[in-house]
């Protein structure tokens, strides 16, 4: 016994341990009345209509939020607003730096703006309308059209919106001096404050007809050595109004980019008013249709072999003919827009784009035989139809929106040429049909004879005047910047919440 210890205490190390407490057993729960399993029934189709509704509801139950950010966006409970189109922000080969028709005007860094006082322009910033070179030069008169190659950078077009042949036949003289004297209006400090001598040209037709917008598309215009900074300025703001009855774009000539669109799908299912995330699957499960149609159709082997020819001669890959035309299908994605069928009535649309292969346009109207070569896609029991209706816009001359729908027109700011006074040259175009009380053709000629009789306009012109240091707001107030809202089709460009058209 240690020592310190009595003999009639107990030992620490002789001590029990206590027993174990034993779990009692759960009273026995009574069975729920009718009133519960009715209510449990109830809250589980809740749960199920929820779960649902997240993946497949199709009817936004929330306005888009002004202004629109990512944070606040919900795709199972608002409309689709491209911008936040996954597919595009995270495809690589698809993102905006690649798919022309997905880039902005005022890009490519900061340029030397106009002294004040300047002429009037948008300032603000809109799609751009990617236009190639062949379209420009349509129905141009050969001579002309080799002029303009030679003059190489010093040459310009401006695309009048909703220019067409008729009107450049009619009114082609006094548009180019209106186009003219405005241009003119723009002086630069580099210039030593002074504007540029610039010469604008109607088009010379090559084949007349009296079609309400053939083409030609554009006027030309041929800048003095040292107007590269009038060059680079026009070229970057691209998008101008010198009144309500002309407004233009101004792009260069040389544009070897060919348009990414492929084929223009509708059908009833395509619905603009729908959620984002509808929209989202139904894209996903279209995409994937055409590529197990392209990889089983028996144009499989000559879609794989054309492309693979194309892409090793233009892209510069090397791999093997199935890794080449892997990259080619990353590259497809659908845009949803609107389009015209053959009854002129204006419907839903998905726009396949795709990265072209090639520029010569033989090799690549070869390449999209290859994939338009059906009538119609069926997913399930729903029909898209293929190519049976046209998207094109008369206004600003884009291939993947109508022109009812023109991203240009229906800016805020927009105080050009509209689809409304359109409606005289072709009344199909009228977004909300009957007569148009607009003539734009005869208030453009009465217009211009005012301004020529007023100020006695020249093709010569004169010099834009001095100013002050520049900014954005020179002529307007202060600068407003780019747009942040979510409008649209585009919604990357803001402006007002609502529908997606293109």
């Amino acid at each position: 016994m240690e020592e310190g210890w009595e003999e009639n205490k107990i030992h620490p190390s002789q001590k029990e341990a206590p027993a174990p407490v034993l779990p009692q057993p759960a009273a026995a729960t009574p069975p729920p009345t009718q009133a519960q399993q009715e209510a449990g029934v109830a809250q589980q189709a809740i749960a199920i209509a929820a779960a649902v509704a997240a993946t497949i509801h199709m009817t936004p139950t929330e306005e888009l939020p002004s202004p629109l950010t990512l944070q606040d966006f919900d795709p199972d409970t608002m409309l689709y607003v491209a911008r936040f189109d996954f597919e595009m922000m995270d495809n690589a080969v698809c993102n905006n730096n690649n798919n022309p028709h997905f880039a902005h005007t005022c890009a490519g860094g900061a340029v030397e703006l106009p002294l004040p006082p300047h002429p009037p322009f948008p300032e603000v910033v809109f799609v751009h309308t990617h236009i190639v070179d062949h379209r420009l030069k349509s129905n141009m008169d050969p001579l002309q059209a080799e002029a303009v190659r030679k003059a190489g950078l010093l040459a310009l077009t401006l695309i009048v919106h909703g220019g067409r042949q008729l009107l450049y036949r009619e009114s082609g003289e006094e548009i180019a001096a209106a186009l003219q004297k405005y241009v003119r209006g723009f002086a630069f400090q580099s210039n030593n404050g002074l504007g540029s001598n610039v010469t604008v040209y109607p088009p010379l037709i090559n084949k007349p007809d009296d079609k309400p917008f053939s083409s030609p598309i554009a006027m030309l215009a041929r800048l003095l050595s040292g107007a590269e900074v009038l060059r680079t300025f026009l070229t970057q703001q691209e998008v101008f109004c010198v009144s309500p009855t002309l407004s233009f774009s101004a792009t260069s000539f040389g544009i070897l980019k060919a348009t990414w669109k492929v084929l223009v799908l509708t059908g009833s299912t395509i619905d603009p008013s729908v959620t984002h995330r509808y929209v989202v699957n139904q894209k996903a499960t279209i995409l994937q249709a055409i590529k197990d149609m392209l990889a089983g159709h028996k144009c499989a082997t000559q879609f794989e072999t054309i492309t693979a020819q194309l892409a090793w001669a233009n892209w510069g890959l090397t791999g093997t003919r199935r890794a080449v035309v892997d990259a080619a299908l990353d590259t497809f994605t659908l845009i949803l827009s609107s389009a015209k069928d053959r009854s002129g009535a204006t419907v839903p649309a998905y726009i396949l784009a795709a990265k072209p292969p090639a520029y010569d346009q033989y090799e690549l109207e070869q390449w999209r035989v290859t994939i338009a070569g059906w009538k119609a896609i069926w997913i399930r029991m729903d029909r898209f139809n293929v190519n049976a209706a046209k998207v094109e816009c008369k206004l600003c001359k884009s291939d993947i929106h109508c022109t009812s729908s023109c991203v240009i027109a229906t800016e805020d700011e927009w105080v050009g040429v509209t689809p409304d006074s359109l409606a005289t040259a072709d009344p199909e175009e009228r977004p909300g049909g009957g007569p148009s009380n607009v003539s734009l053709d005869a208030s453009m000629r009465e217009l211009f004879r005012s301004a020529g009789k007023k100020n006695k306009t020249t093709r010569r012109g004169g010099l834009g005047g001095l100013g002050g240091p520049s900014n954005r707001g020179g002529s307007r107030g202060g600068g407003r910047g780019g747009r942040c809202g979510g409008r649209g089709a585009w919604g990357s460009h803001g402006g007002r919440g609502g529908g997606v058209w293109a």
